[in-house]
């Protein structure tokens, strides 16, 4: 299946007291383990970091997403 992550999924699978963490860890770890293709858009790569760097009303752990993300994400972001 074909899954989009929009700038909610990624912030909700790295910050664990979001409301929405278990169900965004779930889905992007099928992607990360080739069951789904996970596809983002680079506006939402961006949204996700101002929303962690700038609101600081959640701690996140950045080594959990980058496990999370398959290896593919940064050739798929820096493809032209």
């Amino acid at each position: 299946m074909k899954v989009f992550f929009d700038t909610s999924v990624l912030v909700a699978s790295v910050v664990g007291e979001h409301p929405g963490h278990a169900r965004a860890v779930g889905v992007a770890r099928r992607a990360a383990a080739g069951q789904d293709q996970g596809y983002v858009a680079a506006r939402g790569l961006a949204e996700a970091y101002a929303v962690l760097t700038t609101h600081r009303i959640y701690t996140f752990n950045l080594a959990h997403f980058r496990r999370l993300a398959p290896a593919t994400l940064a050739a798929r972001v820096a493809a032209p």
